[in-house]
């Protein structure tokens, strides 16, 4: 597969990827908010077809940047992840802690 990402962690992408079991045979990082344009996609599409990638992946926060190009976002899987936090109670006692110096 071949994986980007103009994300202000990149590499943290590439870990996630790997921890899911991808194998990533190229990677491409972007400065963090690129604006996309007809030509990064096309060279991105030219990365994938020169390492023989049979899926390209980068993560939702990019392919909201996408929207404008949607000929060219054909193709591409978007990963979505998700964030869970798990209240214990050492936790809780911080939260309303905070709440409470706040009032």
């Amino acid at each position: 597969m071949f994986a980007f990402a103009g994300i202000g962690c990149p590499e943290g992408f590439r870990r996630s990827l790997a921890a899911l079991g991808a194998e990533v045979s190229s990677f491409h990082a972007f400065p963090d908010h690129h604006p996309y344009d007809r030509s990064d996609m096309e060279r991105i599409h030219g990365f994938a077809r020169g390492c023989k990638a049979f899926r390209i992946v980068t993560t939702e926060k990019d392919g909201v940047r996408l929207a404008d190009l949607p000929d060219l976002r054909t193709g591409i899987s978007i990963l979505r992840i998700e964030m869970e936090i798990t209240p214990s109670e050492p936790f809780a006692e911080l939260i309303f802690s905070r709440v409470a110096n706040k009032q």
